[in-house]
């Protein structure tokens, strides 16, 4: 019978994908090798992170600690927060990150301090106004280094530009050494690339199937007609 409605059935699934499941599986076998391999020589690198807050600073002269926040300052501190990558990243606030890392650290003293500006981005935590500072470099210790300093000079540069009413408070979380390196799974890169290469091509076989419009057999003529086929004639070649 013709189906309705172009729906298509288990037994027509089955037919298009088991004669290419060889495809299927080398495409997939590919796509994950080849991840695999991509994350294995991909260069280590680590991310240190401290954990910091914006709030409100009392605007009275009394000193009072009544600084509840509503839902439109709240917004506007994220949106702050956003934005303040740009301070984070600036050539003034690095520099200050530069000296005070060559203070504390001799081995350090290669850094320059646009390899600073590429370590720092800021992420924003939940709905509130709690945003995290990263630092990733090649070195762990290194990247614990510069998340230390940023966590004590990032509050103070903020002010000095904000400092009517907001402030930076930290005591949240201070940057550990990183023990492992970001994304360097190589067994779970390599399952991403089987799966994706697996869909990817029973996808494009689904694809190719669907849009050929060449009958190719009696069942199909039945199939999409309703008709019963009386005979077949042979191809034959010029030669015969």
């Amino acid at each position: 019978m013709k189906k309705q409605n172009g729906e298509i059935t288990i037994k027509e699934l089955i037919n298009i994908f088991i004669p290419k499941l060889w495809f299927i599986l080398l495409v997939a076998v590919l796509c994950s090798a080849l991840l695999g391999v991509f994350t294995s020589m991909k260069k280590d690198t680590y991310t240190s992170t401290c954990t910091l807050s914006m709030g409100k600073t009392p605007l009275d002269n009394a000193g009072s600690s009544n600084t509840g926040i509503n839902s439109a300052e709240i917004e506007a501190m994220r949106n702050m927060i956003e934005s303040s990558v740009y301070i984070l990243q600036s050539a003034s606030f690095c520099e200050d990150v530069y000296e005070k890392l060559n203070e504390q650290y001799d081995e350090y003293s290669n850094v320059k301090v646009s390899d600073i500006q590429k370590m720092l981005s800021v992420t924003l935590l939940g709905e509130a106004t709690f945003f995290s500072i990263h630092a990733k470099s090649g070195d762990p210790k290194l990247s614990q280094a510069i998340a230390g300093i940023v966590y004590t000079e990032f509050p103070r540069a903020y002010m000095e530009r904000f400092d009517y009413a907001i402030r930076i408070t930290g005591n949240l979380n201070y940057p550990e050494i990183p023990s492992t390196p970001d994304n360097k799974n190589v067994m779970r890169n390599a399952v991403i690339g089987f799966v994706g290469g697996a869909l990817v091509s029973a996808l494009l076989v689904f694809l190719i199937v669907k849009f050929d419009v060449i009958i190719r057999s009696r069942e199909k003529i039945e199939e999409n007609f309703d008709l019963p086929v009386l005979g077949v004639i042979p191809r034959l070649d010029p030669d015969d």
